[in-house]
């Protein structure tokens, strides 16, 4: 054989069977190159042969050659040598022949196929040898680039690898023609040795090196698996039942290749097309292999490709698919049992087992295809035709329920097709709770999308629900009897469903939601963990999100009762929870404390609090920052409701610093941030806007306090906008109110010069996303509106009331409706809007509920009772309240009682009770004072529940309760007071005095208790003879000379000696006692100046002011300070100035917000740059009072103020002047009835009912005189206006003489001279020397004070007018001056009627000589400011015989009066006459604006277009709101000639805000009009003007007629000096200066023909001015 091999010569011939020989051992001794050499001689011999026999053996030497080669190149490459490129073409080659030649071979000898098939084998085994001995290093080649080098390889192995691919598909293919050629038993068993490892090894070797970016390398691998799929289908056919699961891994070689293709971006068809085939070679096989293989998972997979491709059509049928082959191979029965007899649903749907998760895929899958289609069918939700029990189908249907409620998008046709099949399937004999189940889930979705479902089918669902669960027992459950454990759950989902759903339709039955509450408490009662819970209730997490819902919806509905227990039960689940949701555990903890504290139940709102604070420390590190600002801020309000401000400072400032080290908090504040982040932080710093408004207005900041609750309200209203938007798509419901929050904005503006505009609707607020906005919006509009009322401002006030009543009715929350009405009621009762507000009050009553709204509601109705008159009425409503207010404080008390795990239980049984029998309310005890419970309270939650047993129970539990019980206890005092049961009264008030106490109840105190005192004071000396008239008697500041008041001031006892001989004790005990209430109206005077209530401040004022009156008269001793005389008028004044500054610093602080961008900074107490109230708390001091605000008054004015005491009973007047003390009368208006020379009384409220009267018919008249067409109807109305006009004049005469009677002289300008002057006091002693008391000749006469004698010498010149009313009123006051001061005197012994003579003889003689002798005399005032006050304001004062034709204007406080001086200073360029000069080249004039006043235009239009300078007009055409802004702010003169104030032009926000404003001349009808408003400030145009510091405004009081007051209006230009109209004019307008508009205005009024009508509308408010 050896020789054979070394044989020399080639060309040498052997038989065929010895080059097989030789082949063979060559091949077997590794002799690659011999055995290829002689297997070439080989096939050359059998070519040589010819024989076709020899086909067999020809082909096997080719596939030899191909196995050496093979053999050949593996060498190579085991030594980490790449083969070459022209090593492998050879390879090619000779594979390729042998390929070529295997495919040849259709028959042959059966030992030389034997032989070939054997051969075949080592070629898929060399092939398999050479593709493994590839090395991964990459080739060793010397001096190649290694990009090159990686190329090389690559393309290298790509070629090894086809040719390989193309050797195992040719082994594969010959097996399966040698099967074909009926071969043996023994034959197949060898066949089966070699085909099973070609298959193996293509499968094997299949995705190595798989290229996804290549075609080839799918077409490649496609075939050869084509390939072994057919070859096993014929292997299977041959021999059943040999196939070693061949299918099912050529159907994960299918798979791997869809997910390297899932893998490659962009594959995803042919990722979808591997996997298909991948499914679809498991046709028709036995159900182990497609569990084997994963069949139902790969359908799912292949439907979800589809459905990613929106082949909704083949995604369907592969699901489905999926379903079926899972039903078949039983994947859906084992869980069958678990569903019906233990697990809840959502445990079995919640399991992380492969089968069920693929379940669960399908069937998402199924729902998101059935909402695509929205067909209303849903076909592929059936499951019907596969072959499944109810069970499985019912199970797949509620799964698929779920999962249609947690993803709908669409119109919900898809959940309500799956709900009615479900609903099919369950019937409630046999399935009773898994029907209910269903019906819960059903009720669920009814209330989060309202109008998805019928509400009267889902209320006949529910009902039919609960009435079976009240007739049912153990045994009726059927089918279900083994889920008997999830009844009470399921039942409690389905009452509280049913709740909501009925509840959001408009018919509340809380009755459901209790049962809810009752239930699942009962579960928490019975099992006590949370394992335990979880085997009672299908989705225990379910339940808490229902409870939080019910949280936000009771909270927006207002029903304080039921989110208070939904709360509770809600921190039960909690508190069970496992693992421990700490956040979650102390918000909840921290808004059932809120609620408490809401509620009035401050011991409970401590304790809560208390306890979100143990859970804060315990787990600090865990806790985000929303959680620990919420606890803080919660903390804060806490704080501050008990009292204890200082501690709440703190706390809020240790949030501030939490909020500002949050990265992620700072980073939602950017412009970049994601909405859903912005607006939690909206509300957020909301929230914190809120309380710092509770914090700013109890450190008695009620400016500040403002500023942040508007900031609150706009905030939230942002966030309510934004959340709207979020929500849009979900919202189906139609509105109904249109307001938008850009009108709401509009009326705030604070976010700027113009507000943002966020869309959106109040019945957006139903969207369950808004509901935690609801409270929050309402609670801030609240606050606004009552931080307003506050300040006075009561426009404002009502108008964020409005829309806090708006928020709620949106809502439908009627306890929220009836408590905002309630207040809204009273508001309108207290501003004069009576019949209104009654009726609002009574609509309210109707409905209104117990507790706090009951309360404040008998409060109102107390109050209104009062404004009746039924003081009675009032008490005895006072009476209910307390009562109510008694039953509340008892209800927490006994609940404090109560403790450990039934404490939840007794609270929803007595909440949920209705008719309870009210427990007597407890008498409290002595409680500690506040501030040393406050500044222990909560330092732990530990010190909080240790020591709260040492704080006395009912201030401990009932903080906020108590202090309104205290309210409660005052009105009854007062309202008792002043029906004489004083010493009731004093009981009352010593127990209001007992309870707690902040800034506003102390002054509240002080107020009544001084009431009371007065009140028992006059009872005191009610019989005495001399001061039982007190009341009724005139009395001045001063009233004797200051001598004599000296010397009696060295006295030990104030009380005049005369008074001591028989009534000394009496009388002494009424001066005490008048002094006690002084004192304690001193005691809480300046804390009322700067915090009290706009309504809160005159009432102490004036009470203060009479009591100091009362006591000046009948003591001689002056103190300092407050107890001075003199700190009456100032304490008057002072409120008058209070009123105007609170109402400008709002408006500096508009202005303040209309620059400041909103960055959801963090809200600071006292910010930079805020306007707050601290600055110039008061106006002014009594120490600074006469310099600052009487001396800078020009001695050419005189300042008159006047004042209606609160009971309208008394008129106070004081004439200040600079550089001389203030004269003050106090003037009854019934003082003439005590007298024999009867006068006919003028009541105040007859006199201001009589002047409406007139003003009305007068309104209606000038509106009717268009219509006058024919001569009769234009003389009836000409009678009619002479005879308002003479009603008018009437009037004002009537008041004069009344009212002031021979007082008037305190407004007049009259002559002085010093000689004349004494000689008229020599007069005047000598008429009282004829006094019994002066006979007497008694030492130590009273020596009247000099200006009493003023006031006798301005009453002017008897000569010409009736002095002898005045003189007997100015007489009867002076002989009352001596009688209180020991000078007693019988008003019988009197002879009036001489001393009137005889002082009409004085007067004719002074005004005589000083008329003879005009250059001796003078006149110091020229001009007079009114400083009217609220009851007194709409009186034309002006027009009074007294003062018509002077030079009169009217301010509303010296502190207006004084900006004015300072402001007219910078003026004035040389000495001249006081007052504000202004150019007359400088000014704009609206004329004609409505186009239907052409008479008008007629009139003044070309004398305007001819004035000289820069005048901008604008004529017969409206103007904007910017022009008229830029002539009030770069002009000097503003002419209005239209209707009304031009408020329809130009809004009064804008007007007040203004820097600067020019004189404006509104001539239009009722333009100075201001508005009455009860209890509170009159606003009107005129007041924007003067707070926008316009000098002066002309205006009308009511309406005129267009005629007379453009004739009056014609007159005043024309003497002011702007119209040039007669050459005396011209003359006058030559001077410098001319008359001020004052005075031009006091000289037209009787150019009008109704010289009162008309005459008297126009007044100016402000000082007067000039053209300089």
């Amino acid at each position: 054989m050896k020789k054979l091999l070394n044989r020399k010569d080639d060309n040498e011939l052997f038989p065929l069977e010895v080059y097989k020989l030789v082949c063979s051992v060559a091949s077997d001794a590794n002799l690659i190159n011999e055995s290829i050499r002689w297997t070439e001689d080989w096939l050359n011999a059998l070519d040589r042969t010819g024989d076709n026999a020899n086909v067999a053996l020809a082909v096997l030497c080719k596939v030899r050659l191909a196995v050496l080669e093979l053999k050949s190149l593996r060498l190579v490459c085991v030594s980490g040598t790449v083969p070459g490129i022209e090593r492998l073409e050879d390879l090619e080659a000779k594979v390729s022949v042998a390929i070529e030649g295997l495919g040849s071979v259709v028959r042959g000898r059966k030992h030389d196929l034997e032989l070939l098939l054997q051969e075949t084998g080592q070629l898929r085994r060399n092939s398999l040898g050479l593709l493994t001995a590839m090395p991964h290093d990459g080739p060793k080649v010397a001096d190649t680039s290694t990009h090159v080098v990686d190329r090389s390889t690559k393309a290298i192995g790509k070629k090894v690898r086809c040719i390989c691919d193309q050797a195992f598909k040719s082994v594969v293919q010959f097996c399966r023609k040698y099967m074909s050629m009926g071969i043996s038993e023994e034959e197949h068993s060898q066949l089966q040795l070699i085909l099973v490892p070609a298959i193996d090894t293509i499968l094997s070797a299949c995705l190595s090196g798989f290229d996804t970016e290549c075609f080839e390398s799918w077409e490649n691998a496609e075939s050869l698996l084509c390939e072994c799929s057919a070859a096993v289908k014929v292997m299977e056919r041959e021999r059943p039942g040999y196939i070693d699961r061949f299918y099912e891994r050529l159907s994960n070689v299918y798979y791997q290749i869809y997910l390297l293709y899932r893998k490659s971006p962009g594959s995803e068809s042919k990722a979808t097309r591997a996997l298909r085939r991948s499914v679809s070679i498991m046709d028709q096989r036995p159900t182990s292999e497609l569990v084997t293989a994963s069949v139902s998972r790969k359908y799912q997979i292949l439907g979800s490709s589809y459905l990613a491709a929106r082949d909704y059509r083949r995604s369907e049928d592969a699901f489905l698919l999926a379903i079926k082959i899972a039903a078949t191979t039983g994947s859906l029965n084992k869980f069958e049992e678990q569903a019906t007899h233990s697990e809840s649903v959502r445990q079995l749907v919640n399991s992380t087992d492969k089968e069920i998760v693929m379940i669960g895929a399908i069937l998402t899958g199924l729902v998101k295809i059935a909402s695509r289609k929205n067909d209303g069918v849903a076909a592929e939700l059936r499951f019907d035709d596969i072959g499944l029990s109810v069970a499985i189908r019912g199970l797949l249907l509620e799964w698929t329920l779920s999962l249609a409620l947690d993803q709908m998008d669409d119109d919900g046709s898809v959940m309500r097709t799956v709900g009615e099949r479900l609903l099919d399937i369950y019937e409630l004999e046999e399935m009773p709770i898994r029907r209910s189940r269903v019906i819960a889930k059903l009720l669920g979705l009814s209330v989060d999308r309202p109008n998805l479902l019928d509400p009267e089918a889902m209320r006949g669902l529910g009902e039919e629900v609960l009435e079976w669960a009240n007739s049912i027992s153990f045994s009726d459950l059927d089918e279900d009897t083994n889920l008997q454990a999830f009844k009470d759950d399921v039942v409690a989902h389905c009452s509280i469903g049913l709740g909501f759903s009925v509840w959001v339709h408009g018919t509340p039955q809380p009755e459901l939601v209790w049962n809810a509450f009752r239930l699942w408490n009962g579960i928490i009662q019975h099992e006590g963990s949370w394992l335990g819970i979880s085997n009672r209730i299908d989705n225990a997490n379910k339940v808490i999100k229902r409870l939080e819902m019910a949280v936000e919806f009771f909270g927006m509905k207002g029903e304080a009762d039921l989110r208070l227990a939904a709360l509770g039960l809600l921190l039960e689940f909690r508190k069970l929870e496992r693992p421990v949701n700490s956040n979650a555990l102390i918000t909840t903890y921290t808004r059932l404390g809120l609620q408490y504290l809401r509620l009035g139940y401050s011991g409970k709102a401590g304790m809560s609090i208390g306890k979100a604070q143990v859970w804060l420390k315990r787990s600090e590190d865990n806790i985000t920052t929303a959680t620990q600002l919420e606890w803080h801020l919660a903390y804060t309000e806490y704080l501050v409701g008990i009292g204890n401000l200082e501690k709440g400072l703190q706390c809020f400032y240790a949030a501030n610093i939490i909020a500002s080290q949050d990265e992620d908090l700072s980073s939602a504040k950017s412009s970049g941030a994601k909405i859903a982040e912005r607006i939690r932080v909206n509300m957020i710093i909301a929230d914190a806007a809120y309380v710092t408004s509770l914090i700013a207005f109890e450190k008695g900041n009620a400016n500040e306090s403002l500023l942040h609750a508007r900031r609150c309200v706009r905030l939230n209203s942002r966030a309510w906008a934004g959340l709207e938007n979020l929500g849009k798509d979900f919202s189906s419901t139609k509105s109904r109110i249109t307001d938008t929050l850009s009108a709401n904005m509009q009326a705030l503006s604070l976010s700027g010069s113009k507000p943002r505009e966020y869309s959106a609707s109040h019945d957006a607020l139903n969207l369950p996303k808004l509901w935690p906005l609801v409270s929050s919006l309402h609670l801030g509009y609240i606050q606004a509106a009552n931080i307003y009322r506050h300040l006075g401002m009561i426009r404002e006030s009502i108008y964020f009331m409005n829309h806090a009543l708006k928020t709620v009715e949106a809502v439908d929350a009627k306890p929220s409706i009836d408590r905002t009405k309630v207040m809204l009621g009273d508001l309108k009762v207290r501003c004069g809007e009576m019949n209104e507000g009654s009726a609002m009050l009574e609509n309210a009553g109707q409905s209104i509920g117990g507790g706090r709204a009951m309360v404040s509601f008998q409060i109102a109705v107390g109050n209104l009772e009062r404004l009746n008159g039924n003081l009675e009425a009032e008490i005895e409503a006072y009476r209910r309240a307390e009562e109510a207010l008694n039953s509340l404080v008892t209800n927490i008390m006994n609940k404090a009682e109560k403790s450990g795990n039934s404490e939840l239980s007794n609270q929803i049984e007595q909440l949920s009770s209705s008719g309870t029998e009210k427990s007597p309310p407890r008498r409290p005890k002595t409680p500690t004072r506040r501030g040393g419970r406050a500044a222990t309270a909560l330092k732990s939650a530990d010190a909080k529940l240790s020591s709260e047993k040492e704080v006395p129970p009912i201030e401990s539990e009932c903080t906020t309760l108590l202090k309104q019980k205290g309210d409660i206890q005052r009105l009854i005092a007062r309202s008792m007071a002043l029906q004489g049961e004083c010493e009731s009264a004093t009981e009352t008030l010593e127990q209001a005095a007992k309870l707690p106490a902040g800034n506003q109840e102390i002054i509240s105190q002080g107020l009544v208790e001084a009431i009371n005192h007065l009140q028992k004071a006059f009872s005191l000396v009610s019989s005495d003879p001399v001061f039982s008239s007190l009341q009724e008697s005139t009395i001045s500041l001063p009233s004797v000379t200051l001598s004599l008041e000296l010397v009696r001031s060295s006295m030990a006892s104030p009380v005049k000696k005369s008074i001591r001989k028989v009534t000394v004790k009496k009388t002494k005990a009424f001066i005490e006692v008048l002094e006690q209430a002084r004192d304690c109206l001193l005691k809480v005077h300046s804390k009322a100046m700067r915090s009290g209530s706009s309504t809160t401040i005159p009432r102490v004022a004036s009470l203060l002011t009479s009591i100091i009156v009362l006591l000046s008269a009948m003591t001689d001793l002056k103190g300092r300070g407050p107890e001075h005389p003199l700190f009456a008028s100032y304490s008057l004044e002072l409120q008058k100035g209070l009123a105007t500054q609170r109402e400008k610093l709002v408006v500096e602080t508009e202005k303040h917000g209309a620059i400041a961008q909103e960055t959801l900074q963090w809200p600071e107490i006292g910010a930079s740059g805020v306007i707050t109230a601290t600055l110039d708390a008061a106006p002014f001091e009594f120490s600074s009072f006469r310099a600052e605000y009487i001396d800078i008054i020009p001695k050419e004015w005189a300042a008159v103020s006047v004042t209606m005491s609160e009971n309208r009973k008394e008129l106070y007047i004081t004439r200040f002047q600079a550089e001389k003390s203030q004269l003050m009368v106090r003037l009854p208006l019934n003082r003439h009835n005590s007298r024999d020379d009867y006068l006919a009384l003028i009541e105040y409220d007859a006199a201001m009912e009589e002047l409406k009267e007139i003003i009305q018919r007068s309104n209606a008249s000038t509106h009717q005189a268009k219509y006058m067409e024919n001569k009769a109807d234009r003389a009836q109305w000409w009678s009619e206006r002479q005879e308002l006009d003479d009603q008018m004049k009437a009037l004002l005469e009537g008041i004069e003489r009344a009212w002031l009677g021979g007082f008037k002289g305190i407004f007049s300008q009259y002559p002085k001279n010093p000689a004349l002057f004494a000689r008229f006091k020599a007069s005047f002693d000598k008429v009282l020397s004829k006094l019994p008391s002066r006979k007497r000749k008694k030492a130590g006469k009273v020596d009247i004070d000099p200006r009493i004698l003023e006031l006798f010498i301005a009453l002017g010149n008897p000569e010409g007018q009736d002095l002898d009313e005045a003189l007997t009123d100015l007489i009867f006051f002076v002989v009352d001056i001596l009688q209180f001061h020991g000078e007693g005197n019988a008003y019988d012994e009197i002879d009036i009627d001489t001393m009137v003579i005889a002082m009409t003889g004085a007067l004719t003689a002074y005004h005589d000589e000083a008329s003879f002798n005009p250059e001796e005399v003078k006149v110091e005032v020229d001009h007079i400011i009114l400083i009217l006050d609220k009851s007194v304001q709409m009186l034309p004062w002006e027009s009074m015989p007294c003062l018509r034709g002077h030079s009169v204007s009217r301010l509303p406080s010296l502190a207006a009066l004084r900006n004015r001086i300072v402001q007219m200073q910078g003026t004035i360029t040389h000495p001249s006459r006081p007052g504000y000069y202004i150019t007359r080249t400088s000014g704009g004039y609206i004329l004609n604006p409505d186009s239907d006043l052409k008479n008008t235009q007629k009139m003044f239009e070309n004398d305007l277009k001819a004035l000289p300078g820069q005048w901008t007009g604008i004529v017969n055409r409206s103007p904007t709101e910017e022009e008229f802004k830029e002539i009030l702010v770069n002009s000097d003169v503003l002419l209005y000639f239209g209707h009304g104030s031009g408020a329809h032009y130009i809004p009064a926000r804008t007007i007040r805000k203004l820097d600067r404003c020019a004189v404006a001349c509104l001539m239009g009808c009722s333009s100075g009009s201001l508005k009455d408003a009860g209890e509170f400030e009159p606003y009107g145009m005129p007041t924007n003007y003067l707070l926008a510091g316009c000098p002066a405004v002309l205006a009308n009081l009511w309406d005129v007629t267009d005629k007379d007051i453009d004739k009056f209006t014609k007159e005043v230009f024309g003497k002011w000096g702007l119209l040039v109209t007669e050459p005396t004019d011209k003359k006058r307008a030559g001077k410098k200066h001319g008359n001020s508009l004052v005075e031009a205005v006091a000289a037209a009024r009787d150019k009008c023909v109704m010289r009162y009508l008309n005459g008297a509308a126009p007044v100016v408010y402000g000082i007067p001015a000039y053209f300089g």
